[in-house]
């Protein structure tokens, strides 16, 4: 083994043995005898044999960057003046490019070669050999070296191997040669680079993954961030993005326009009926004129949309209040209120006699295989129906024309709506009459129809609200000459509306509705006035507006629960052991903690005599978390001065009477700022009442529903609350004793009328 210096511009000769050195094979034809003769091999020198046993990993190296590009003959590596293959190139030949750092590094080599040699009195004839290594080189290997060079310089194209005529066009590269004779013959090849993405395909696989990972993180992390920023309740002092709407109080825009907007169907907007009567009622108390209104048509699948949206003012179309609108709408994800019921409806059947049977029995198979039942897309009887029947037993169509139509022409052969609307339709009276169609023997379900309004102004809520109160209860007859006029300025501050201009006006409720049916009669004492509002689908749904702010989550988080109640001004005794009225407000205290702390009744109480009004006050600077034992006096529902702020009432838990010193309606008041806190608290009252009407206890409380809606850690709240008073008998009887008969309850009764059982839902 020898050392030699071999130019190399751009291209590397070199053979890798099996011993993975770095080594060339290469023939010089002898100058006098022109046969082709091997180099002299030399004994390297020990320095040379370690370095080479160091490098070997190198050497590895360069196997793991080449591969075969071609298989060649070995002539063109041989001697020119031998034609058959030259045996001793039985090497693998690759081809490389040098590196910057390595011709640097060969730079330096030659310079102190040179230097070496110009010491030595060389003429340069062996230029190329360092000179450490042409001192540490046997004599022999000085031989071969200067033989060699001898013949390089000469330029004696003939005596010169292929390899060394691909040499001398190149520049230096420092090789180690390894001088082979009589070796096997093998194969000789060409070599072409490997591709880096080939040769590192393990390890830019791991960099992809581990960047994919960092990736997501970072993705993950910054998505956290943002959604902490949004939901953040610090307060923020970037300046917030101008409103898209006027902020200004509703009463105040309406005002200021001199018109209300009433969201409507189409067909009532152009016959003028009851609806439209009670928007013109509205418009007679606030702008002074029921001519000064605008019935903008909605539909049932944009009607709260558009009422969130702000393009109307209220929703005067039928509209059923369920609970589930009152707290999470399902198409618009926002709660509604809704004003005292001014109609009551009920959900009934309407169709081919053997049909409406099957659809009354929920029956699907044998005679009843072909039912098919048509009714109203995007409302409370298609979320009822879906529940008791498969879809494929049910058409939902955009309007009730259509679905009355479908049942003409043979499409349906039941629907599903109100006698109300069947009524309406002649092609249907005519049906029955003449006994093609029937209605079904019972209701399915009870539609209380209020006029809906946005809850995140309750000032005008409560307005609305007034003014349908007025019409129900007002004694008054329609007289146009008492009608206020527009030459009348219409009073700014909501005390001092004029809420009889809307009976003047326009009329009262009977004046109005006409012929109400037999579930809208006035209630003068002949039967109860207990009634639950429809739940809706409360466990259907998750509120994604609440922050931790709220009364609900704060109650919940502290544990504690404040109850203010108010008694009569003679009352001496212990609230807690009372009896009658007193006893009932503090039950509904207790059953409200029940559902707020997963069935624990322990509540704080704080008494406040009822004729003045510092329960109210207490209210507003939230000493006091709900108020009970109050009567509901509509004046309390306006904020009357900055220590007395409106509230909000409850359904009534307890109506009084004249035989009794507890005169008026009591009800649960609470803070208009929060109307999250208000429905749940509604919720609760219902709840006693909604038990009664099912006939279920405390002992069976799993058949009351969940109510997911308000937050999933309390959807068990109904079911707690139940637990622990029962039904509303069972709080009552409590309260006044197990003896007292039915009609001496007064309305502290189940309302027959409009008392439905909850169909059952199918079982598929």
């Amino acid at each position: 083994e020898a050392s030699y210096f071999v130019p190399d511009q751009k291209d590397i000769i070199s053979i890798v043995s099996s011993q993975r050195r770095i080594m060339m094979s290469t023939s010089i034809s002898d100058p006098e005898s022109g046969q082709a003769t091997a180099a002299p091999a030399a004994d390297p020198p020990d320095e040379i044999n370690e370095e080479r046993e160091s490098d070997s990993d190198g050497h590895e190296n360069i196997r793991s960057q080449w591969r075969k590009e071609r298989s060649e003959r070995t002539e063109s590596v041989g001697a020119m003046q031998v034609d058959e293959p030259a045996p001793q190139l039985n090497r693998l030949f690759y081809r490389g490019r040098s590196t910057p750092r390595e011709r640097i590094m060969l730079a330096r080599a030659l310079s102190m070669r040179r230097q070496a040699a110009a010491m030595d009195g060389s003429d340069g004839s062996q230029e190329g050999v360092p000179s450490d290594q042409a001192r540490q080189a046997t004599s022999n290997t000085q031989s071969g070296e200067e033989q060699l060079h001898e013949t390089v310089e000469r330029g004696n194209d003939s005596a010169r191997s292929g390899v060394l005529r691909r040499i001398s066009r190149m520049s230096e590269i420092l090789i180690t040669a390894m001088l082979v004779e009589d070796s096997p013959e093998g194969e000789v090849v060409a070599a072409e680079p490997v591709r880096l993405s080939e040769r590192k395909w393990a390890s830019l696989a791991s960099v992809m993954c581990i960047l994919l990972v960092v990736l997501t993180v970072s993705l993950s992390v910054t998505l956290i961030l943002k959604s902490e920023k949004t939901t953040s309740l610090e307060p923020s002092f970037e300046p917030s993005p101008p409103p898209s709407f006027d902020q200004s109080p509703t009463l105040e825009i309406i005002q200021t326009r001199g018109k209300v907007t009433c969201g409507e169907s189409s067909i009532l907007i152009k016959e003028e009926e009851i609806n439209l009567d009670l928007c013109r009622a509205i418009a007679a108390v606030l702008v002074g004129s029921p001519d000064n209104y605008k019935g903008i048509a909605v539909d049932t699948t944009n009607r709260f949309q558009t009422l969130k949206e702000r393009k109307i003012d209220l929703l005067a179309r039928p509209c059923t209040h369920t609970v589930e609108r009152e707290v999470n709408e399902k198409y618009t994800g926002v709660g509604f209120s809704f004003s005292t019921p001014y109609e009551y409806g009920g959900l009934i059947y309407f169709g081919k006699p053997d049909f409406v049977a099957c659809a009354e029995q929920q029956k699907r198979y044998s005679e009843c295989a072909y039912l098919q039942i048509c009714t109203k897309r995007s409302t409370t009887w298609s979320d009822l129906l879906e529940k008791m029947f498969p879809s494929d037993y049910l058409l939902q169509t955009p309007s009730i024309e259509d679905m009355d139509d479908m049942l003409l022409n043979g499409t349906c052969n039941v629907i599903a709506s109100m006698k109300f609307f069947i009524n309406q339709k002649e092609p249907l009276i005519e049906g029955e009459r003449n006994g093609t169609f029937v209605f079904g023997k019972s209701l399915l379900s009870k539609e209380p129809f209020a006029i809906a309004t946005r809850n995140d102004d309750r000032e005008f809520s409560d307005v609305v609200n007034r003014i349908i109160e007025t019409i129900l209860y007002e004694q008054g007859q329609k007289e146009p000459m008492l009608c206020q006029n527009q030459s009348v300025p219409t009073p700014r501050d909501v005390l001092d509306l004029n809420w009889t201009n809307s009976v003047h006006c326009v009329g009262n409720y009977t004046e109005i509705f006409g012929d109400i049916g037999t579930l809208n009669p006035l209630n003068e004492n002949a039967s109860g006035s207990l009634y639950a509002t429809p739940f809706g689908n409360l466990g259907d749904s998750t509120i994604n507006n609440a922050s931790s702010k709220d009364m609900l989550p704060r109650i919940r988080k502290n544990e504690s629960f404040s109850c203010g109640v108010a008694v009569p001004d003679n009352f001496n005794g212990n609230i807690t052991g009372s009896d009658r009225l007193v006893c009932m407000s503090v039950e509904y205290c207790r059953t409200l903690a029940a559902a707020l702390h997963n069935g624990d009744p322990e509540t704080t109480f704080l008494s406040f005599p009822e004729a003045d009004s510092n329960s109210f006050i207490a209210l507003a600077n939230k000493t006091i978390d709900v108020l009970v034992g109050g009567r509901i006096e509509p004046r309390y529902n306006f904020k009357q001065s900055p220590s007395l702020d409106g509230v909000h009432f409850s359904t009534p838990y307890y109506y009084g009477n004249e035989s009794t010193d507890e005169v008026g309606v009591y009800a649960i008041a609470t803070r208009e700022d929060d109307a999250l806190f208000s429905s749940f608290v509604n919720t609760v009252v219902l709840a006693t009442i909604y038990a009664q009407e099912n006939g279920i206890n405390s002992t069976d409380m799993l058949e009351m529903p969940l109510v997911s809606s308000f937050g999933s850690d309390v959807s068990w709240a109904l079911r707690d609350a139940v637990a622990y008073s029962g039904n509303y008998d069972a709080i009552y009887a409590e309260c006044f004793g197990r003896n007292v008969d039915r009609a001496s309850r007064g309305r502290n009764r189940v309302n027959e009328i409009l008392a439905v059982e909850q169909p059952k839902a199918c079982s598929k």
